[in-house]
């Protein structure tokens, strides 16, 4: 679709032109009439004092040519007559050889024509008809009209000229108008990129009246999906935590004296109780990954990753283990804090179970998020690395565990349309995990 400026200024682009075009179009023409309408007038003075030159004491009828103006007398002067009475016809001396059509019309009326004179002049003829005693005077006076087409046509060319320019000022003057009254939209796509980025929670609703409905019910929706997830979470954590008696229970039944007779039984209890468990757990992840369709996330890097330290290095305080974090203080992650923690916690947790005595965290912000996790740990072949991914695999069956963290790491990090690689560190030797997140 076309943008909103694009077709307010089309509109108002073909408007003014249909409005200048018919304002030259009726000034040219009214402009015409007016001279047309000045030269008919003159023509008629004109046609009066030929009038007056007749001599009708004689017959035939004579013109007294001495009181005749004189421009009727040169050549292609561009002014002419013709009179007509009823035994006499006299042209003027500009006509040369040429003639001039007479248009006879009723006694006391006038009417003006146009016509092509000598030269091809164009010629506005007045036509009218006296009566002197019986006699009828027919008398057409013309005039050339070139001079007066031309200062039109000078005219007209000025006047295109000035509409243009008037109405490329218009334009001008109408987009920086609607580009200033559409400020407002572009301020709540901002917002948007803010809302998105964890900046913002709500968008601004002081807008104008236009847009705020829009804007209320965006907020509104906000509103409304935070309490969904909240729910959700909610109602995953009740369930986990009333299946943890039940489960106890079982747990409890299955190690009783009563069934260690049928040892059969008890591992199929202990079986199922671990499954139930995993499945909880398996919810309980993914009830915390609908924090990425959540706006208003931005959580700082560095102080979540120093905390997860200072807790895992209480976990693991029988290891004594360097730990060097090249996080800038302004790098951000925009996700939702309970994903981004269940990343870096799984993670790191992997780092501190496997490191022999060094661990290297860094974090690069560009056009995306990268963070890398290296430990100088044994490691894994290349072929076990993407093993390592699936739900339930551990690297070590001697250490307990459900299997199930990188699994829901990597579906956490493909939920935000990240990427989580596992290669060999190239310095420390162990274990390098690597994550990529787009940069929202």
């Amino acid at each position: 679709m076309k943008s909103i400026q694009i077709r307010l200024a089309s509109g108002l682009i073909v408007s003014l032109i249909i409005f200048l075009i018919a304002q030259w179009l009726l000034i040219g023409t009214s402009i015409r009439h007016l001279s047309e309408a000045y030269v008919a007038t003159r023509l008629e003075h004109d046609a009066q004092a030929l009038l007056n030159a007749l001599d009708f004491k004689e017959q035939p009828v004579v013109l007294n040519t001495a009181i005749v103006d004189p421009i009727y007398k040169q050549p292609f002067s561009g002014h002419y007559y013709k009179i007509t009475t009823q035994n006499s016809e006299f042209r003027s001396r500009s006509l040369w050889d040429t003639d001039l059509p007479l248009l006879k019309v009723e006694r006391g009326q006038s009417r003006t024509t146009h016509t092509t004179g000598p030269q091809n002049q164009p010629l506005l003829v007045f036509h009218t008809t006296y009566k002197k005693d019986k006699d009828l005077i027919f008398i057409s006076v013309a005039e050339d009209e070139t001079s007066i087409l031309q200062d039109i046509e000078t005219f007209q060319l000025q006047h295109s000229i000035i509409s243009i320019a008037v109405l490329s000022i218009l334009v001008l003057i109408q987009g920086y108008i609607v580009k200033r009254n559409l400020n407002p939209l572009d301020s709540v796509r901002r917002e948007l990129e803010n809302l998105e980025q964890g900046i913002i929670n709500q968008l601004n609703e002081n807008v104008p009246k236009e847009i705020f409905p829009l804007v209320k019910e965006l907020n509104r929706q906000l509103i409304a999906i935070k309490k969904r997830l909240d729910r959700s979470r909610n109602a995953a954590g009740n369930l986990a935590h009333a299946l943890k008696t039940p489960l106890t229970l079982i747990t409890q039944i299955a190690n009783s004296d009563e069934l260690k007779q049928h040892p059969e039984i008890t591992d199929r209890l202990l079986q199922h109780s671990e499954a139930i468990q995993q499945s909880i757990e398996r919810e309980l992840k993914r009830a915390r990954m609908a924090g990425g369709n959540v706006a208003g996330s931005q959580i700082r890097l560095l102080p979540e990753v120093n905390d997860l330290i200072k807790t895992l290095s209480a976990m693991y305080q029988q290891k004594t283990l360097s730990i060097k974090i090249a996080i800038s203080p302004d790098v951000v992650c925009h996700m939702d804090r309970q994903d981004m923690l269940e990343i870096l916690g799984n993670i790191l947790e992997n780092a501190f179970k496997w490191a022999r005595g060094n661990i290297r965290i860094v974090a690069a912000q560009n056009h995306h998020l990268e963070i890398s996790f290296e430990d100088d740990g044994p490691g894994h072949d290349p072929g076990d690395m993407e093993t390592l991914l699936n739900r339930g695999v551990r690297a070590d069956e001697t250490i307990a565990g459900h299997g199930l963290g990188l699994s829901i790491v990597s579906e956490i990090i493909d939920e935000y349309g990240g990427r989580l690689e596992f290669s060999r560190s190239i310095e420390l030797g162990g274990l390098r995990a690597c994550i990529r997140l787009p940069n929202k």
